[in-house]
């Protein structure tokens, strides 16, 4: 039998409580499922996902961002939204040669490696006045 279950939380769009977003995440998700370097990926991940919503998608303005996670026994599924200008992070990076491990890539523009590293699947849609993204984890 597949035990599933379904958090949802709102947090503000500011810096301030990305690490208290982060962490409940992680709190939400199995850690003894994942490596630890697994996991220091995964935190990586949402964390340039956030940043990028709060600097590049609200700028200065106000505003949520909406979390929702959807755990069954085997995966986990995360859905961020939020209601910034359109934007895909998918659609946007810097093309660059392989530089070797994440920790040696040179600092900025490469935000979309980390994330596809970090995570199973990744999708984006634009609905509702929302940017909607879908990340998968698999244990």
């Amino acid at each position: 039998m597949v035990t599933s279950r379904f958090y949802n939380k709102v947090f503000h769009a500011d810096l301030d409580s990305m690490e208290t977003l982060i962490y409940w995440i992680i709190s939400k998700i199995n850690p003894a499922a994942f490596e630890e370097v697994s996991q220091y990926n995964i935190e990586l991940g949402l964390e340039e996902l956030i940043v990028n919503i709060i600097k590049h998608g609200y700028k200065e303005n106000n505003g949520f961002i909406y979390f929702s996670l959807i755990q069954t026994d085997h995966l986990t599924k995360c859905i961020i939204r939020d209601q910034s200008s359109p934007f895909n992070i998918l659609n946007h990076h810097k093309q660059s040669k392989a530089c070797g491990s994440l920790e040696s890539m040179p600092i900025g523009g490469h935000g979309i490696k980390i994330v596809k590293a970090a995570f199973k699947s990744l999708n984006y849609h634009y609905e509702n006045a929302m940017n909607v993204l879908e990340i998968t984890l698999q244990y």
